[in-house]
This record gives C-alpha cells, sequence and structure tokens, in this order.
C-alpha cells in the first residue's frame, strides 16, 4: 500500500507515470465539485459527493487494515465505492461476480489473498448464511451502513508507486481454477494516457458503463470519463442488451461495449437510422467486429466515431484499436484490430517464436508499458506467455503471447483470425473451453468429451461433444452452474463415437465445430 498524508496537494495524474481512478476523481471533485460524477440508477452523485462517501469507506478500510478489497456488488454505488476507496489508499481490488457460483467465489478469495470485502443491499442474502474466509486473515464484511456511520474526514487521496497493484482480475483458466492477472498503477496510467489522448473528452460529455466490474473494460469507461471530470452513466442490467432508449435519453456522448449488442438490438428492431446523434465515439470490444456490425451501428450513429478495439486483460484492456471507414479494406468481413496505442507496440511470430514481416500470418505478441508482469502466483504459465525477444528493430522487448493468430497487411495493420489454443470469448467474457471440459469430466467421470463454439446467427454458443450417451443434460447444467459462471454454461450436447483429432493427435476443435454445424442443420441428429 502507497503512504499518503493529508497534507497531500492535489496531484495533476495525466502527468504522472503511475494514476489510481482515485486521484482522477480527486483532481476534478477538488476543484469542481459539483460537476455530475456518477449517474446510478436515474440517481446523480456529484464528484464532491463522490468523494465524501470514497473518504469515509477509505477510513474505514483503513482501520480495519485492509490491504486487498474484495468487491462483492456490480452497478451499485458500494461497488464504485469499493473500486475508489481502494485507490484511495493507495490498494488493489479484486472484483468478486456475484452471479458465479459461490465455489468460484471462494477460489478468488482464497488465491488474492483478500482481507476484507464489500457487499451490497442486493447481493447480503447470497453471503449471510455462507461465511466467505481468507487463507490468511479474518474476512472483513463491509456494508453501506458503515459506511454512512463512518465521520466524514479530510484523507487525501495516495500518491501510487508504478509498481504498487492497481487491481487483479480473474479469468478462466484451463486447469480449473481462476487465472489471476495483477496490473499494477504504473500499466494503468499508460492506458489513462493513452486513451484520454486518443478520445478527448471535457466535462460536458457522458460516458457510458457497459460492463461489470469483473469484465476489465469497466476500467476503461471508469479511467475515461473520470479522467476527463465527465459523467459516467451506469447502464441497468435489465437494459444491457437492448440500451437503445438508454442512449437516446441519456444522451450519451461515448458508448462503449461488445459487439453482440448490435446483434441483439438489429433483431429487436431497436437500431434505427440516426438513433443515436448525440454519440461522438462508439468503441467495440471483447469479441471480433464484423462488417454487418459497423455498417448497422454506423447508420444508427452516423455522427459518431465508430472504432474496432482490441485488448487481452494481461495487457490493461485494450491496446490497438481500428477506426471504421466504409470503404476500408475488410479482411474475412471483420474490422481490422487497428494498430497499437501510444508507446505500444505489437508484432507476429512464428512458431519458432521468430518474428515475421507484415504480409504474414502468425501469433499476435505485445509489447510496452501496458503489459502486465505475469500471472497471480503462477510462475509456470508466466514463463509460457510473458517472454524476452529480440525483435530486429525495438531490441529486446518483454512480449506478451496473446494466442490470438493474426495477420499484418502492408499497411501494418492487424487483422484477427482466430485463436491459436482453446480460449474463446462469450459476450466479451474469456473462456478456457478446456475448463467447462474439466468439470464437465468431473461430474460425469467421461474422458472423451470437447467444448467448441459454434456461431449461431451472429452469436457464438458453447456446444459439448462427447461419447457417453447416458447423461441427462439439465441435470448435468445444473451441476456446472455451481462451478462456473452463466457465460461458461453449454447450450447444447451432442453424441458421437469418438471425437475428432488431427495428425498431430490433438483434438481439432475447429473440424469438430464444422461437424456440429453440419449435423444440426441436417434431420438426422439432434442435440440436447
Amino acid at each position: 500500500m502507497a503512504n499518503h498524508t493529508d497534507a497531500d496537494p492535489v496531484l495533476s495524474p495525466l502527468t504522472q507515470d503511475a494514476i489510481s481512478l482515485a486521484q482522477l476523481v480527486s483532481a476534478h471533485g477538488l476543484s469542481h465539485p459539483n460537476l455530475s460524477a456518477l449517474v446510478i440508477d436515474n440517481k446523480t452523485i456529484s464528484y464532491g459527493d463522490l468523494i465524501k462517501k470514497t473518504r469515509q469507506l477509505a477510513s474505514v478500510l483503513k482501520k480495519n487494515n485492509i490491504q486487498r478489497l474484495g468487491i462483492l456488488a456490480s452497478k451499485s454505488l458500494e461497488a464504485y465505492l469499493g473500486v475508489l476507496a481502494a485507490h484511495w489508499l493507495g490498494c488493489a481490488y479484486v472484483p468478486l461476480n456475484p452471479r458465479y457460483p459461490l465455489s468460484r467465489l471462494k477460489k478468488i478469495i482464497e488465491s488474492a489473498q483478500l482481507d476484507g470485502y464489500i457487499v451490497d443491499a442486493l447481493r447480503k442474502p447470497m453471503v449471510e448464511n455462507f461465511v466467505l474466509t481468507s487463507s490468511a486473515t479474518p474476512f472483513k464484511k463491509i456494508t453501506l451502513e458503515d459506511i454512512q456511520a463512518e465521520d466524514t474526514i479530510s484523507l487525501a487521496a495516495s500518491k501510487v508507486e508504478a509498481t504498487d497493484l492497481a487491481y487483479i482480475i480473474f479469468t478462466s483458466g484451463s486447469s480449473g481454477e481462476p487465472k489471476g492477472v495483477p496490473i499494477s498503477f504504473g500499466n494503468l496510467g499508460s492506458f489513462i494516457k493513452a486513451v484520454s489522448a486518443r478520445y478527448p473528452l471535457t466535462a460536458k460529455d457522458r460516458v457510458s458503463q457497459f460492463s461489470t466490474l469483473s469484465f476489465d473494460v469497466s476500467v476503461f469507461d471508469m479511467g475515461l470519463a473520470f479522467g476527463a471530470g465527465a459523467a459516467l452513466y451506469v447502464v441497468p442490467d435489465d437494459t444491457q442488451m437492448a440500451p437503445a432508449k438508454f442512449i437516446y435519453e441519456n444522451q450519451l456522448s461515448v458508448w462503449l461495449s461488445v459487439p453482440s449488442v448490435i446483434n441483439n438490438m438489429a433483431r429487436l428492431k431497436i437500431l434505427r437510422p440516426n438513433g443515436f446523434p448525440t454519440l461522438k465515439y462508439s468503441l467495440f470490444t471483447g469479441e471480433a467486429l464484423t462488417l454487418a456490425q459497423a455498417q448497422a451501428w454506423a447508420v444508427a450513429a452516423p455522427a459518431s466515431q465508430l472504432e474496432n478495439l482490441y485488448g487481452p486483460t494481461e495487457v490493461t484492456i485494450d491496446c490497438l484499436g481500428q477506426i471504421y471507414e466504409p470503404n476500408e479494406n475488410f479482411y474475412r468481413d471483420q474490422v481490422a484490430i487497428g494498430k497499437p496505442f501510444a508507446k505500444m507496440i505489437a508484432a507476429l511470430i512464428d512458431v519458432n517464436e521468430k518474428f515475421l514481416p507484415p504480409g504474414q500470418k502468425g501469433q499476435l505478441v505485445i509489447a510496452g508499458p501496458q503489459v502486465a508482469e505475469g500471472y497471480w502466483h503462477d510462475n509456470n504459465l508466466s514463463a509460457q506467455k510473458f517472454k524476452k525477444l529480440t525483435h530486429p528493430d525495438w531490441g529486446m522487448q518483454g512480449w506478451f503471447l496473446t494466442g490470438d493468430y493474426c495477420y499484418q497487411d502492408s499497411h501494418a495493420v492487424f487483422h484477427y483470425i482466430n485463436r491459436l489454443d482453446s480460449q474463446a470469448k462469450i459476450l466479451g467474457n474469456r473462456v478456457e473451453l478446456e475448463e467447462i471440459e474439466f468439470y464437465f469430466r468431473a461430474i460425469t467421470e467421461c474422458n472423451e468429451v470437447a467444448a467448441c463454439i459454434v456461431t449461431v446467427g451472429d452469436n457464438p454458443e458453447i456446444v459439448v461433444v462427447t461419447n457417453f450417451s447416458k447423461l441427462d443434460f439439465s441435470a448435468l447444467v445444473a451441476q456446472l452452474a455451481e462451478r462456473l459462471p452463466k457465460y461458461m454454461l453449454p447450450a447444447r450436447m451432442l453424441y458421437r463415437d469418438a471425437l475428432i483429432y488431427n495428425t498431430n493427435g490433438k483434438l481439432d476443435r475447429t473440424a469438430l465445430a464444422e461437424w456440429v454445424k453440419s449435423i444440426e442443420s441436417s434431420t438426422g441428429e439432434s442435440a440436447c
């Protein structure tokens, strides 16, 4: 945890190497306390009030010696206060997605070595009869009542060091254990400075908050809005996938979400020409953005700059981007993932980890100040994915190997093709197909099982293929739901005498997905 004093002056966050979200809020709140900072359920919280409540929670955390805070809340005031109070003290927060099964939450809590968590009113029932414990220390629960009872103090936002942890995001892991990605304030600072310059906003702007805290894109929204003194508009869960009315009525100027939202709105016939006249920036990330999706959104928001963004969690949210132009050269009918952000570099390597020139296809690797140091308490996986490689132009760099197979055209623009491993994305959430298989085998004791992604219309779905026919799919999904988030549950299950393997003896997921498509288009086979 960073040190601070009550007498510390207000920092100029965007000139710092390391930046916390609390510093951004503090800078604007102390100079313009009446500006709108956060809008949740039609209730507006000013920067001044947000600072007051954040200080109250920070005082509670300090009194309880909480060094790493879990946030068992989503899109509520408690959730955002948890993020800001942790950063106010210069310590890290860890999102605990309330939709995750309790068994998964326990694993995250123990792995992250949390010593406290904040819970909102909606999530209180899920912990009343279940004692969440940490392997390190007693696990302190904090509620809004604890915050309200705290006296207002003049505790200043902490200075943070580049190596201090800002947050840890836990993603799907192939071993059945959630995989932690620790992001430092130095990583975060580089990202916030890059996007603040890339998308210059003012205090009059209104930025969407589509993502939950467990999806690191939520930090993008907060950093962009708070960095400019703009207002963050939290999208309610019940309108998340059909937000046309929300965008229009709140006169949003920035929209950031996964592209799947476009498909859903088009299907519901609520994506109308010039339906979003106030949008200045329309940003999509987390999944491939198709040409059809981009065209449909461009008609709805003709005055907006439409951009496709790319970035693994390990590289601090997003690190490449491409502005959509109707006359550009689309590769495989997808908008390119573009070129790197400021101070970031990207390249392709072959199977021998040798760098490839433009015009080639290979694994995308990324270097620069946004790249994390490695995985949380997993040296073996870190050694596989974070490597020192010597580039002919940039010399020795620390590179993150994304596992994404890409193409770089003659203009140095990168285009996404597919994954090299079994990882996929559903609604922007990272999914390790091997993790689904791990729990499937654990429940059924059936070893011949494979999960694959099949696109239905424009929407990806998980289909499990197994050679064991005597399974109750509904019961199996119910058991998987105790171990996996909802977005990782299979939509269907198919029976096959034997799975498909390539000449190297490895499971051929591409061929298996094609087989699923072929039999589902016929009348001879059926899915459970």
